[in-house]
């Protein structure tokens, strides 16, 4: 579907890629500095390089950072389109492609938001290889088991129902007529906003965009692929694929007030599937901060010991 996103990214900053007959794109934002720092970003669900952009500006004064895009997400087609399941695997076989063929193969920091972090966490887990590209795995409020959710009861039956009804062949195609046009889904966002704490604003000008960033992902993003990834986070649990631990450093950014994710057991989750875990903990009310902050907002959530930790600041500005 054609929509356009309320933030450009220059065309000098976007390529090509291709997998298997999938089209995407990756962003490519060189170093503000002489830092030798490379930042490999992989979006959540409802992600994009334009949601994103906020973190990659932000992590650029640190070093080169990678935006890749993931299947159905983005305006990126689905692995359904090529016959592929919506699975961790295949999420997995595409990140460890696109990284081998794209040489990000030394020295990477990957920065995984929300669900990114599971497809992240389970190409480490298939191809051990890929361990010894990554000096640090820094996730953004992920998660790696069903029980890492804190969503009560009615809504996590409520939110299940909506991602099984929206994975069957058959009544998708009514969702998608009757639930997820473009006048429906606009009016939706428009009362959502009034309530939904990272689109209110005072200023109407900030809200509105906000409202037309929610509205391209979820014209652009493949429902099938939302509604599947909804059902791999709540029911696979990421523990029982192997025995073996991830021998690469985890920095865990989270929140303790996170609508939808359970600090205390994503603690325990990610402890024993990394050697090497440290959470580090936000004050910001919920799941991801707003798209449309900018830069600046950004840089307020990280404290010098969070930079100290997952950034090597020599030869940066900061």
């Amino acid at each position: 579907m054609n929509v356009k996103p309320p933030i450009k990214i220059p065309a000098k900053n976007l390529k090509s890629i291709r997998y298997s007959g999938l089209k995407g794109r990756i962003v490519h934002y060189p170093a503000t500095t002489k830092a030798k720092q490379t930042f490999v970003i992989i979006a959540g669900q409802h992600g994009s390089h334009e949601r994103m952009l906020s973190f990659i500006e932000f992590l650029a004064d640190y070093g080169d950072v990678y935006s890749i895009d993931m299947p159905g997400f983005g305006g990126m087609n689905s692995f359904a389109s090529i016959g592929k399941p919506i699975s961790h695997e295949s999420y997995a076989e595409y990140l460890y492609a696109v990284l081998k063929t794209q040489k990000l193969t030394s020295n990477i920091t990957i920065f995984a938001v929300s669900i990114g972090g599971q497809f992240a966490t389970r190409m480490m887990q298939m191809y051990p290889d890929s361990q010894k590209w990554v000096k640090t795995f820094v996730g953004f409020v992920t998660f790696g088991a069903g029980k890492d959710f804190c969503m009560k009861h009615p809504y996590r039956g409520i939110a299940r129902a909506l991602a099984v009804a929206n994975s069957n062949p058959i009544s998708l195609p009514i969702f998608k007529l009757l639930v997820f046009n473009r006048l429906s889904v606009r009016a939706f966002l428009h009362v959502f906003s009034l309530f939904k704490r990272k689109m209110k604003s005072n200023d109407p000008a900030m809200r509105k965009k906000s409202i037309e960033m929610e509205f391209y992902h979820w014209m652009m993003n493949d429902r099938r692929t939302h509604a599947k990834t909804t059902l791999l986070a709540f029911n696979e649990d990421l523990r029982v694929k192997t025995d073996e631990l991830i021998k690469v450093p985890m920095r865990h950014i989270l929140t303790a007030n996170d609508q939808y994710v359970d600090d205390k057991e994503v603690n325990k989750t990610f402890r024993d599937l990394f050697s090497n875990y440290t959470p580090h903990y936000l004050t910001l009310g919920v799941h991801m901060p707003s798209a449309m902050g900018g830069k600046a907002d950004i840089a307020k959530l990280f404290s010098q010991e969070l930079i100290d930790e997952i950034i090597d600041v020599k030869g940066s500005a900061k």
